[in-house]
C-alpha cells in the first residue's frame, strides 16, 4: 500500500514530503485524511479531531472537517 496524497484542515493536500498528525494533550487530534492506493484498489482512512477516531472506507474519498 502507498500514500497518494494526505489532506489537513488548513493547509490542503499534500502528495510529498514527511507529514505527521498532531495529538495534544487535552485530547484533540488534528483533523487529517489519508488517500492509499495498493495499485488496484483505493482506501481513504481519516482521524476525527474530537475523538481521535480512526475509520478505514474503500475508495478514495473527500472529506471536509466541520470546525
Amino acid at each position: 500500500v502507498a500514500f497518494s496524497d494526505i489532506v489537513f484542515e488548513g493547509v490542503g493536500k499534500l502528495n510529498q514530503g514527511q507529514m505527521f498528525t498532531r495529538f495534544f494533550p487535552d485530547g484533540y487530534v488534528e483533523p487529517t485524511v489519508v488517500h492509499m492506493d495498493n495499485g488496484r484498489q483505493a482506501f481513504t482512512l481519516t482521524v476525527w479531531p474530537l475523538t481521535g477516531q480512526v475509520s478505514l472506507y474503500d475508495g478514495y474519498r473527500d472529506f471536509e472537517f466541520q470546525q
